[in-house]
């Protein structure tokens, strides 16, 4: 004890900190007075260090590593004429994420000859966290991570200046890559309670820690995700009379969907009839279902849609002097990885596992029947997930976009003073998050207590 502060005997701090590199390079050739090129290469990364809070060499926050991240970029300009421009771009980056505690690979060993045999179990190696009610975690957070994104693309745009009208066509065409092993518990979560009248370090001397959902262990199999997404448009600006200018456009969206190199996703299909409808009796829907199966032929967690497009429209007026008129709409369809944020590979029931500590077990031998893991494409896979609780996503659910709109005036009194009005409104429709299905709908809301019976 080095204080006598209410709330706690023992004040430190500690120092941490960590490192950023970046470099970038460009390149620019005029080839012709047509015709020029780019070529830019950047590469960052940054290091976090861990932070040992109670100086006894296990640092309580993971360390992390971003990067390193790369990026190359190469694009062409080319003058046809004085009218007419050409550009072309091509660039790829890889971007990459490793957090993990200052224990990772540790000898889980050390910690009793029952942790032997759990470490062949297990993805990672690291000391458990552990969770003291009334105390500061002097663990590690839980998190361990090693994520790494690939992004390809390829686009090129064609602008032509015809008389009053300035005419924009292009497109772009990318693959994503994205690799991720990640676990919040990867060598487990131990929770230790202080009961009713007792002390939490008490239980932890003891090595009781609260069994149940409370404290548990995760294994995972690594996805490797890909998407392949399109995108063209065409615009143009119609210089209408010197006092007025429209624009006007039209995008057609090609967002793809996320697959898996393997299959190794699922998709939730609600109106399938649940196998457990035979030996109970009920009408169960509902069945999650392996994607490039019988029940689910297509190898992505959505559907595809080629029928997003997205129009854009705009003026510019400026009805007597010193007097301008702005107003616009315009549609956008959300980014793929934005709108099926609990359907992707990563999340799917099939690549993970829960192993839950039981009520009698103890840490010197918390998991004596061993560590479940994930079932991957079993075609027994719905027997480890019957009964418990999942995430997925419904394959054929609307796409979600949004609209926004403005309108502007803007006038000019003299020299100094200038009065500017608008109004601007958005609107988004089938946005993504999470729901329920199994929640009461709110028509038996009126029941009121009744529902408790």
């Amino acid at each position: 004890p080095n204080t006598s502060q209410p709330g706690g005997n023992y004040a430190t701090s500690a120092s941490t900190g960590g490192n950023a590199n970046q470099y970038n390079t460009r390149i620019d050739w005029t080839v012709s007075d047509k015709q020029t090129v780019f070529g830019r290469y950047s590469f960052w990364q940054n290091y976090t260090a861990p932070k040992d809070t109670f100086h006894i060499g296990l640092p309580g926050l993971s360390r992390s590593l971003n990067g390193p991240t790369q990026q190359l970029a190469l694009g062409e300009t080319y003058t046809l004429s004085p009218t007419t421009v050409v550009e072309i771009r091509a660039s790829g980056v890889r971007f990459k994420y490793f957090t993990d505690p200052a224990s990772f690979g540790v000898n889980l060993s050390t910690l009793g000859p029952n942790w032997s045999a759990l470490a062949s179990q297990l993805n990672y190696t690291a000391y458990p966290w552990l969770s003291i009610a009334g105390y500061t975690t002097i663990t590690y957070q839980g998190l361990i991570e090693n994520t790494t994104s690939t992004n390809y693309t390829l686009s090129g745009s064609l602008t032509k200046i015809m008389g009053r009208h300035t005419l924009r066509f292009g497109g772009e065409g990318r693959l994503l890559l994205f690799d991720t092993a990640e676990t919040n518990y990867g060598t487990g979560n131990f929770v230790f309670s202080s009961a009713s009248t007792g002390d939490g370090f008490a239980s932890f001397l003891l090595g009781t820690p609260v069994g149940g959902t409370t404290s548990q262990i995760g294994t995972f199999i690594a996805p490797y995700a890909y998407n392949r997404y399109q995108g063209y448009y065409a615009a143009d600006t119609f210089q209408f009379t010197p006092r007025l200018t429209l624009n006007y456009g039209l995008r057609w969206e090609l967002p793809g969907s996320e697959g898996e190199k393997k299959d190794r996703n699922t998709v939730f299909l609600p109106t399938a009839t649940d196998p457990l409808s035979a030996s109970t009796g009920l009408s169960l829907k509902g069945q999650l279902a392996l994607v490039n199966s019988t029940q689910y032929p297509s190898r992505y967690g959505t559907e595809l849609h080629y029928r997003l497009f997205a129009p854009r429209v705009g003026f510019s007026w400026s009805p007597i002097k010193d007097t301008v008129v702005r107003g616009g709409y315009g549609l956008s369809h959300l980014p793929l990885e934005n709108w099926i944020e609990y359907g992707e590979p990563a999340t799917s029931p099939i690549v993970a596992a829960v192993t839950y500590l039981s009520s009698n077990s103890t840490l010197s031998n918390p998991f004596p029947s061993g560590i479940n893991q994930p079932t991957g494409r079993s075609p027994n896979f719905m027997s480890a997930l019957e009964g418990g609780q999942l995430i997925s996503t419904f394959p054929n659910a609307p796409y979600g976009y949004s609209q926004q709109w403005n309108f502007g005036i803007e006038h000019q009194f003299g020299a100094t003073t200038m009065l500017d009005i608008a109004y601007a409104g958005s609107k988004g429709t089938h946005l993504t998050g999470a729901v329920n299905i199994n929640q009461l709908p709110d028509s038996y809301d009126s029941m009121g207590a009744q529902l408790l019976t």
